[in-house]
């Protein structure tokens, strides 16, 4: 199984990580421009710097998922697979669980009827001294 564990992939983009402060100022900032902007050339500067920015994020995560699709359908696979192991692994516990539980009961059954049968046999060696001191 160790042999089949994927390899984690190398990290391509180490200085363009998500900065979800930064971006959270800089939308403000965006919305500030716009609004209080009174020139239409200064929203229109802000408005095309920031379909430039949403193209180049759109680039680079479309060349990650471009880059990473292999690894995450073998993931996704990977995970099918167990998912439905689990799966059968838990309908063999709900059937072994329900073929115990009817062994369980059978072995009362079998419990009683020994008992009852030694009980018999009890009565019967009762007897048995009884009529040989008659």
């Amino acid at each position: 199984m160790g042999e089949n564990r994927p390899e984690r992939p190398p990290r391509r983009f180490g200085g363009q990580r998500y900065q979800p402060l930064r971006s959270a100022g800089l939308l403000v900032e965006v919305v500030r421009t716009l609004t209080t902007s009174p020139s239409q050339a200064q929203k229109e500067l802000v408005k095309e710097k920031l379909e430039k920015d949403y193209a180049a994020t759109k680039e680079v995560v479309d060349h990650l998922v471009d880059v990473q699709h292999e690894d995450v359908a073998t993931a996704l696979q990977s995970f099918r697979r167990v998912s439905t192991d689990v799966q059968t692994a838990r309908e063999r516990i709900k059937m072994i669980k329900n073929n115990l539980s009817s062994c369980q009961l059978l072995l009362r059954c079998k419990r009683d009827e020994l008992k009852k049968l030694w009980l018999e046999s009890a009565e019967l060696k009762y007897v048995v001294r009884l009529l040989e001191q008659l």
